[in-house]
């Protein structure tokens, strides 16, 4: 299978060719990232492990895409070289619940996975968002191991306008004490500035060895990709430690999927 341009242009906008593993945290559309970059480094021939520190949906939309779990790091990567025969992309886990949902590794385990080089890629979900598109981070997350070499924060631009409720925004009381705003204010992108680059923000629990991407996700429409392209500068222009390696645009569903790096667009 060879690679569409949109998937070689989504795995450019990463450099997600070059990082054995790659932590997605924040709103919601890490679940579709994950899967987009998986299908895209499979395209090229790499194996991918679709994994997580919390738990992830079992992958019932991509048939034919082994799901191994156990929690025996000996067992699993004899499981993981027999799947690999088969197929490039493969889902694991350590525990199967309630029928749908996956636990995934703690850090620990998970790095000594990574490290075995049983994998070329391993692509995975750190928190949890509840598919709301803009979440404040519990002093717990998000949950990264050493191993981390890229970690994608994912915003959804829909985030833009709502109110502060649990509704749209994922521990909206805790959102709420970090932007000093009460329950009900329209998110503005300022908002997500800060909820980004405060001490307990998105951020608050990543390596420093670790690449960073934002992915400003939902995209859709001229009015989206303007409003995107002044988040991007936003954020931006508030890194001052210079953080952020890569602000990424995109709409990765429907027809009209794209990806673009926003700071290559003139002001």
């Amino acid at each position: 299978m060879q690679p569409t341009d949109f998937q070689d242009r989504l795995l450019q906008c990463f450099d997600a060719r070059s990082r054995r593993s790659i932590f997605l945290i924040g709103g919601g559309g890490k679940t579709t990232l994950s899967h987009c970059l998986a299908k895209a480094l499979a395209a090229r021939g790499r194996k991918v492990v679709l994994t997580t520190t919390t738990k992830i949906r079992c992958p019932a939309s991509l048939p034919g895409m082994p799901v191994i779990v156990g929690t025996d790091p000996g067992i699993l990567l004899g499981a993981l070289r027999q799947a690999f025969g088969g197929s490039r992309q493969v889902t694991a886990g350590s525990q199967a619940v309630d029928g749908s949902k996956l636990v995934g590794f703690s850090v620990d385990v998970l790095d000594g996975l990574v490290e075995s080089g049983v994998a070329h890629h391993w692509i995975v979900e750190a928190d949890g968002s509840r598919g709301r598109p803009l979440k404040a981070h519990a002093p717990y997350e998000p949950v990264i191991g050493r191993s981390a070499e890229l970690v994608i924060a994912v915003i959804g631009l829909d985030c833009l306008g709502v109110p502060l409720e649990e509704n749209f925004v994922h521990r909206a009381h805790r959102c709420s004490g970090i932007l000093g705003k009460p329950p009900g204010h329209r998110i503005e992108a300022q908002d997500v500035v800060r909820l980004v680059f405060h001490p307990g923000g998105y951020l608050q629990r990543v390596p420093p060895s670790a690449a960073v991407a934002v992915f400003l996700s939902k995209a859709g429409g001229e009015g989206a990709v303007r409003t995107g392209r002044r988040l991007a500068r936003m954020l931006r222009d508030a890194d001052r430690l210079g953080r952020v390696d890569a602000l990424v645009l995109g709409e990765l569903v429907g027809e009209n999927l794209f990806v673009e790096a926003p700071l290559t667009q003139e002001p």
